[in-house]
């Protein structure tokens, strides 16, 4: 169910998602937070982001219908 979002405004950056879909930017975020969960010591490890960032540049999230990911921006493709 979506959350009513009465002015809600379509731009040329918003219309490419879906409406009730989160950006890219929020996927990054849970790569993140899943990254931080899964080490022993709470430090991040890179390798393990890198992995998870380069799955999600392929796949996306497709058990929500993703078909890969959206937005890599300049600074985290470097």
């Amino acid at each position: 169910k979506l959350i009513p979002f009465p002015k809600y405004v379509l731009t040329r950056h918003s219309q490419r998602w879906r409406r009730g879909d989160w950006t890219d930017d929020t996927d990054q975020w849970i790569l993140i937070l899943e990254t931080l969960t899964e080490t022993n010591n709470g430090e991040p490890d890179e390798v393990v982001f890198a992995k998870k960032l380069e799955n999600w540049i392929r796949n996306g999230y497709p058990m929500l219908g993703d078909h890969g990911g959206m937005g890599l921006g300049a600074n985290v493709s470097q």
